[in-house]
């Protein structure tokens, strides 16, 4: 079945609405024109503790935690598409000076709850389709672990220690990877991701998320 039909049958059970005030908008907008000015902020670059840069579109705080949160928790899936479209801004930038080849998504634990939609694999999908580039699962979660939003600095840390491994490092060795997630407060979770692509034999990694 077309792609261009499944999008217009999503966007009937799931109206594209903006993310930031949950008014009704086009399709193929990552916000309605009253949000739109807000979104137009320089992207957040940060280092990682084993040196990977992450790039972050917007600040972990009022509508734009607002809408993270509804999308992660409250069931609102039509905010994929707008959050893509951000993503793929950022992915746009970073390929103005390095050339990368494939992007991934930090695993969740639907992979181990058997839950049908993963919030973050499907806005990495999506953004590496905007981009042009290829989307590979290069990760799988081996165990579960607590939710990092509900733990202290040192206490993420040990949560994600030893949970992740690579999917198979056939598919990592010699690419550069675009590692996405939703959001990077401490950074132990793209911290541990990206040390694994490294240690499969990933070329390079930069990470993107949309809020920091």
């Amino acid at each position: 079945m077309p792609n261009a039909f499944l999008d217009l049958i999503y966007d009937l059970i799931f109206p594209p609405r903006c993310p930031y005030c949950d008014e009704l908008t086009l399709r193929g907008v990552e916000a309605c024109e009253k949000c739109a000015p807000s979104l137009d902020v320089e992207p957040h670059f940060r280092e990682l503790e084993n040196g990977v840069i992450c790039c972050s579109a917007f600040r972990y705080e009022g509508v734009f935690k607002k809408a993270v949160i509804n999308y992660k928790y409250n069931e609102h899936r039509q905010y994929c598409k707008p959050f893509a479209l951000t993503c793929s801004r950022l992915v746009e930038r970073l390929l103005q000076s390095d050339e990368f080849t494939v992007c991934t998504s930090v695993p969740s634990y639907h992979d181990l709850s058997g839950e049908r939609f993963d919030q973050v694999h499907s806005i990495a999908s999506r953004s590496a389709k905007l981009c042009g580039l290829e989307y590979r699962r290069l990760l799988r979660q081996t165990k579960r672990k607590e939710f990092q939003h509900s733990l202290g600095e040192k206490e993420r840390c040990r949560n994600v220690k030893g949970i992740y491994e690579a999917s198979g490092e056939d598919l990592i060795r010699g690419e550069s990877v675009i590692l996405f997630d939703d959001v990077v407060t401490t950074g132990s979770t793209l911290n541990a991701c990206s040390d694994i692509l490294l240690k499969a034999g990933a070329e390079k990694v930069v990470c993107v998320t949309l809020l920091w």
